[in-house]
């Protein structure tokens, strides 16, 4: 929180504006790290225990969003109460400058809608589609696998693969104009036809081979029909695989793969393609699929935090907060002052790190004056107090260990003709 590590991050968000990364954006959340935070009951609980927490539901922490962008760096990691599309627009707000957002046209999800087009649309004025993450499937489709990549996640990776290829001599008008979430095209008799072959996976054996060897991964994808043909053919081979069901959803994968060929999610899907071809091959250089480099954010803050077990809200926000500051640094000497050999991300940053931010005269400077703002650190002592409180509220059930001299016991046993009454702990 000092001066002269905030001005350095902020030199280098300038930076990134100067070299157009807030041009594509990539916003996803993970919950898992938000629910070793005291004071908030599980986001499974009903809303009545929610909201009887020392922490409701409008101040609990429930997810943390990250956001990522066009070479994927990492712009913004904050804990927030909800995934819902006022949140993040504020989030947005909040972290970024009129000059960033000004900057944003095109924005990655798994879950885009017209509210959240709209809201962000207010903040974001050249923002020009939502698009949506393609390999979210594939990762649905493995999670009902007991995440193991069978053949037919390996087939559903190479369809959703073509979401992300460019032909060089075609544009982004010829999958038509960028969709907004308003009145998508409907489904042709062709396309209807293809989709129910979905749900009853009736299509034949030989046609559906034919389909699956002629799927060219490193091709675009041209027409909404052959996504439907294909995603046909992989329930007509493999029907042991999408007869599995989601765990949580409590769907057959099936279900899952026809809700995906809905209109809208078509053009939602679509959109990666046309954004493709709507950036030049520069801009699209280093360009993250979807929201994948999110969900390898996601995975390396679980590696980061996986031996605490509880923290305060404060504490999350200073921890995201460092997390950030070394994914930032790490990524801006790699991109701004390129190395004879490519090394690690470490490598990087420990030599970033090496050089010291503060001069004598700003250290005595530092030293000489008033005591450091810690504004984290007084909202830690607030939330702990505020927790304390809370706890001594609950009523304590005390409960002592089961052991053969303790346990419940119901017998007719009788001494001298009687019959001894029943023991109890």
């Amino acid at each position: 929180m000092s001066y002269q590590v905030q001005s350095l991050k902020s030199s280098i968000f300038k930076t990134f504006e100067h070299s157009q990364e807030f041009l594509f954006l990539s916003i996803d959340a993970t919950l898992k790290v938000c629910m070793t935070v005291q004071g908030q009951a599980n986001y499974r609980a009903s809303a009545q225990t929610r909201n009887a927490a020392c922490f409701d539901d409008e101040h609990s922490l429930r997810r943390v969003l990250t956001i990522r962008g066009r070479t994927g760096a990492v712009l913004g990691m904050v804990p927030v109460p909800s995934e819902e599309s006022p949140k993040i627009k504020e989030s947005l707000r909040n972290l970024f400058s009129n000059q960033a957002l000004f900057q944003v046209r095109y924005l990655a999800t798994d879950n885009p809608s017209p509210k959240l087009f709209r809201e962000l649309k207010e903040i974001c004025p050249n923002l020009s589609c939502l698009s949506l993450d393609p390999v979210h499937l594939a990762i649905v489709y493995e999670y009902a696998q007991w995440g193991k990549k069978t053949a037919g996640s390996k087939v559903l990776r190479c369809l959703l693969h073509k979401m992300n290829q460019v032909a060089p001599n075609m544009r982004s008008s010829s999958w038509g104009p960028l969709f907004t979430g308003t009145a998508p095209p409907s489904l042709t008799r062709d396309e209807e036809r293809a989709r129910h072959l979905i749900t009853d996976g009736s299509m034949g054996a030989t046609r559906a081979k034919r389909i699956l060897d002629n799927l060219h991964p490193d091709s675009p994808l041209f027409c909404r029909i052959t996504f439907i043909e294909a995603l046909a053919a992989l329930c007509a081979t493999y029907p042991h695989e999408v007869s599995r069901k989601v765990t949580g959803s409590n769907k057959e994968i099936r279900k899952v793969l026809w809700a995906a060929t809905a209109p809208d999610r078509l053009e939602w899907l679509m959109n990666n393609l046309r954004v493709r071809h709507d950036l030049t091959p520069l801009e699209r250089g280093l360009l993250p699929s979807g929201t994948s480099s999110n969900e390898s954010l996601h995975a390396e803050i679980n590696s980061w935090t996986k031996s605490i077990r509880s923290l305060h809200q404060s504490t999350l926000r200073q921890k995201l907060e460092i997390m950030q500051f070394g994914k930032v640094l790490a990524h801006h000497v790699a991109s701004c002052f390129p190395t004879v050999q490519q090394t690690s991300e470490a490598v990087l940053l420990a030599r970033a790190v090496a050089t010291d931010v503060w001069t004598d005269a700003t250290w005595q400077n530092c030293c000489s004056s008033a005591k450091a703002p810690v504004p984290l650190h007084r909202a830690r002592q607030a939330e702990a107090r505020k927790v304390q409180k809370w706890k001594q509220t609950i009523p304590i059930k005390r409960r002592g260990k089961r052991t053969v001299h303790s346990v419940k016991r119901v017998h007719s046993i009788r001494s001298s003709g009687v019959k001894h009454k029943r023991l109890r702990r």
